[in-house]
């Protein structure tokens, strides 16, 4: 897909929503983007966080949604 094609469907998809606070939240990411590290979304970085991943889940060191939802909710509420 082009950039134009890309922009196009954004345009639409932005024209259809009617949620004030979510289109604030866009244009927030917009407004404050930052530059990625150029190896983010590499194809060798990408694999490798996914072997992290399995490896963790492999060897328990994983938690549950709720725990998550609560470990979040202390980081932003200390």
């Amino acid at each position: 897909m082009s950039t134009i094609d890309f922009k196009e469907k954004i345009h639409s998809r932005i024209d259809s929503i009617d949620d004030q606070e979510f289109l604030s939240t866009i244009y927030d990411i917009l407004e404050n983007r930052l530059p990625l590290p150029k190896d983010l979304l590499s194809n060798e970085s990408f694999l490798q966080s996914i072997e992290k991943g399995m490896d963790d889940v492999k060897n328990g060191r994983v938690i549950s949604l709720e725990q998550s939802n609560k470990e979040i909710d202390e980081w932003l509420n200390p």
